[in-house]
């Protein structure tokens, strides 16, 4: 998701969505229209040989300049590769794509997270599509990155976000105090 820019006739770039500003605001493609002038970087080419382009004023060279919805936002850090993810990064993204077994997030131009169904929320979530539309923002937290398989999982939860780094049961000590959801009510 993203947009297409015309440089010159028959020459054409692609802006990803997370190359549009430097912050991690909500509906960033709203502010542009068909016809409108940009100023853009070429970044990078596709195998194809589209250009790749970036938009972003500390790219561009230019002010960013700041609409309300931009003055509380985060900066939006420049993902270019797996390698630059941690596991339990906190990580901020648009959806790329929607299903039934979970929603693909673009966290970079060339990067691509997943979230399977079962990572979306702590609830039951009815309508994935509906839920989590296209072009959506979303915050997740980095489950794994692999540079070498160009796989990133994500979490979406959000007992996950809130809290500190994902806690493994060889981790806890008796004594330890930590925050969790009810899960179920059983006998056992």
């Amino acid at each position: 998701i993203g947009l297409m820019v015309t440089l010159v006739p028959g020459v054409n770039g692609k802006v990803s969505i997370t190359d549009v500003s430097d912050f991690a605001i909500k509906s960033p493609l709203e502010h542009f229209t068909k016809g409108q002038i940009s100023t853009a970087k070429v970044v990078d080419f596709t195998e194809s040989g589209d250009a790749l382009l970036s938009m972003r004023p500390s790219d561009t060279g230019l002010d960013q300049s700041e609409s309300d919805e931009d003055a509380d936002a985060e900066a939006l850090p420049l993902i270019t590769s797996e390698s630059d993810l941690l596991a339990d990064q906190i990580v901020s993204g648009y959806v790329k794509a929607s299903g039934k077994s979970g929603v693909f997030v673009t966290l970079g131009r060339s990067v691509v997270g997943r979230v399977l169904l079962k990572n979306l929320s702590d609830g039951f979530v009815k309508d994935v599509t509906k839920s989590f539309p296209v072009g959506k923002f979303v915050q997740a937290r980095v489950i794994s990155a692999d540079a070498d398989m160009g796989r990133v999982d994500l979490t979406m939860k959000a007992s996950i976000l809130a809290g500190g780094p994902r806690v493994k049961l060889a981790d806890l000590k008796e004594g330890d105090i930590l925050v969790g959801a009810v899960k179920s009510t059983q006998s056992y």
